[in-house]
């Protein structure tokens, strides 16, 4: 489009007066400039006047100004949502885009032609999928999953951990024996030995040579449990769960062990776990699944002191009742006073007293020969045979009379007791 204003020659009037030439402004139309609203009121041709050329008008910004004017009229008539405006280097086109509420009105084009270079739109695209879960890797377990207990496994089994926190005092001893006398009054037992490393329930109930699998293969899933169970022949309701001789504490986890109890408690009414010595990581693995707490000490000083620890720290888990059996007391060195009383060592630790098992040499003969005291003096039970036998019948609710060892004689009236007792 091109607009010139031409300045025609002067002109001389009849009386002689020169008259000036009034220039005529010549506007150019564009063919493909088209104004549908009215066309009228863009601009006229005026013929051209000299061929002269003036300084050049460019009434593009006048075009965009109408058309701007015309888009605000619309804009408020059509309640439009978006005005999009596309243009070319010879031609503007406006479009109004109607709200979906309102029907869309005529749109006003300056030139209906397309635009070459005109940007066309682009496509929204659709939201990003939500990005998965991430997993903490810290969070796996060596273990399988924990599967969810059954009402029946949280009644059925009773677990008990017996520990000490000093060793040497019997806890092992203890644990052979007093599963054999729940054994003996027709009660399922399972015996956990969770001395890894270091083990030797197996030997003091005579079932070394059976032990095929351990606690440790059950847990990394290289046999079943019932695999790893070693099951007693003299009393079919008792079995063993040993532990790795050739593997250190940390290779269980208190988890795992906590697994293990959930799956013995399905089936048997006792568990009894053997807890090493110390308060390290071989302690909170026994102690993981337990329930209930048998706190073995002798009447000593220091073996009173860690027991002393120990029950704070199971109270500290939430573990109780917590009971105390006194181990190889000697009655005469207590009237003597070399040895601290029963009632010494429960005024120190403050937890209710469940059995009191005497010294006597035929605990070592009975270890080393690996059967338990309770089944190698059938005919004339022993007195710690007694006291293991009575403490397991407590544990079952029986109400039985504690034996008055200090004033014991252990005559013929009394080994005749024993044996109809027994």
């Amino acid at each position: 489009m091109s607009n010139e204003q031409i300045i025609p020659e002067n002109q001389v009037s009849s009386d002689g007066k020169l008259i000036p030439a009034i220039p005529e402004v010549v506007l150019e139309t564009n063919p493909e400039v088209i104004l549908e609203a009215s066309p009228e009121n863009i601009a006229e041709t005026i013929a051209e006047i000299s061929p002269d050329p003036l300084p050049t008008v460019n009434f593009e910004a006048n075009l965009i100004n109408l058309a701007t004017s015309a888009n605000s009229s619309l804009r408020g008539i059509a309640n439009s949502e978006a005005i999009s405006l596309s243009g070319s280097e010879n031609a503007l086109e406006f479009v109004v885009d109607s709200s979906p509420e309102t029907p869309p009105e005529t749109p006003l084009k300056i030139n209906q032609s397309p635009a070459e270079n005109a940007p066309k739109a682009k496509p929204v695209a659709p939201p990003p999928p939500p990005a998965p879960p991430s997993i903490n890797p810290s969070s796996l377990s060596k273990a399988a999953p924990k599967p969810t207990p059954t009402s029946a496994s949280k009644t059925k089994a009773r677990r008990i951990v017996v520990t000490s926190g000093k060793g040497g005092v019997g806890k092992t001893t203890i644990t052979a024996n007093l599963g054999m006398a729940l054994a003996k009054q027709n009660k399922k037992v399972a015996l956990v030995d969770a001395d890894f490393g270091l083990r030797n329930l197996d030997l003091l109930l005579g079932l070394e040579n059976r032990v095929v699998y351990t606690a440790v293969e059950v847990i990394a899933g290289q046999c079943r449990l019932d695999q790893a169970l070693v099951r007693d022949k003299r009393q079919p309701g008792l079995v063993l769960l040993p532990a790795a001789q050739n593997r250190n504490k940390e290779a269980v986890s208190p988890e795992q062990m906590n697994h293990l109890l959930d799956e013995l408690a399905k089936t048997y009414d006792y568990i009894l776990i053997d807890c090493p010595a110390g308060i390290e990581q071989g302690f909170q693995n026994a102690i993981a699944g337990a329930k209930e707490a048998l706190i073995v000490t002798t009447p000593e000083i220091a073996a009173v002191r860690d027991a002393d620890r120990v029950v704070g720290l199971l109270e500290s888990q939430s573990i109780k009742p917590i009971r105390l059996i006194v181990n190889r007391l000697r009655p005469a060195m207590v009237k003597a006073n070399d040895m601290m009383s029963v009632e010494d060592v429960q005024e120190i630790l403050a937890i209710p007293l469940i059995g009191v098992v005497p010294d006597d040499e035929k605990v070592i003969i009975s270890s080393n020969r690996g059967e338990p005291l309770v089944l190698a003096d059938k005919e004339s039970p022993s007195l710690p045979s007694m006291a293991i036998t009575h403490i397991a019948q407590r544990l079952n609710g029986e109400s039985v009379p504690f034996i008055d060892l200090m004033n014991y004689n252990d005559g013929l009236l009394n080994r005749i007791k024993r044996f109809f007792l027994t």
